[in-house]
């Protein structure tokens, strides 16, 4: 388990090093304020309630869990929405629109994704 862990930590490593080679610092920058930012949305958007789908007992329970996480992504997404839309000009003098609204997009598809996945 150890060796297995320790390959891939070595080819997570390398394959950093080799995206910031060829994409250059700039750009490499801006992927990590990229994923910094879809990490940080997609906890706000489940609240972390996709834990509560692996600690329940019944099959329905999970079933009721999972539909009310996936509205309430959607609920908070358009939240973050109109958020951003209300205080665009602001937001833009710190980050890209672009990034934003993409960053956004992503999070909304890696929350739902988290929440499958712990179904």
């Amino acid at each position: 388990m150890l060796k297995g862990t320790s390959i891939a930590q070595i080819i997570g490593v390398l394959g950093t090093l080799f995206l910031a080679k060829i994409y250059g610092a700039s750009a490499f920058g801006v992927f990590g304020v990229y994923l910094s930012l879809i990490s940080i949305f997609s906890v706000g958007f489940t609240l972390q309630l996709d834990y509560g789908i692996v600690l329940s007992k019944k099959e329905e329970e999970s079933n009721n869990l999972l539909n009310s996480i996936l509205i309430l992504i959607l609920i908070i997404g358009s939240i973050f929405f109109i958020f951003y839309f209300l205080f665009a000009s602001f937001i833009s003098k710190y980050f890209s629109p672009f990034l934003i609204i993409i960053s956004l997009i992503s999070s909304i598809f890696l929350a739902q994704n988290k929440s499958i996945e712990a179904y």
